[in-house]
């Protein structure tokens, strides 16, 4: 069953407005540090969810996955000048991906 939830936020536009007026360095700098530090609350939650391995095997070990969770900029937001994160799971490199090779 689904719940209706009706969400208003008034001022969006006026902080925007006033956001675009702090030099831009400034702005990189510090709203990228704010929205990391409010991504890593959802990062934290994310980890103490995550389900962890009970029997490590040849080509799994535990924590894996809970520790692959990160916080990261986002290059699309960045490319459209504006100034983004997500967290997700940061998928395996080509060297750890070699190493599952037999």
């Amino acid at each position: 069953m689904a719940d209706n939830i009706t969400l208003r936020i008034d001022g969006l536009d006026d902080l925007k407005r006033v956001l675009l007026e702090i030099p831009r360095q400034l702005r990189k700098k510090y709203l990228t540090q704010a929205l990391r530090k409010a991504a890593n609350v959802v990062r934290d939650e994310a980890r103490k969810l995550a389900p962890v391995l009970q029997v490590p095997t040849k080509y799994r070990k535990s924590g894996t996955v809970k520790n692959a969770i990160k916080v990261r900029v986002s290059k699309e937001s960045r490319k459209d000048g504006n100034i983004g994160v997500f967290v997700n799971v940061k998928p395996l490199s080509k060297t750890q991906i070699s190493q599952f090779i037999l």
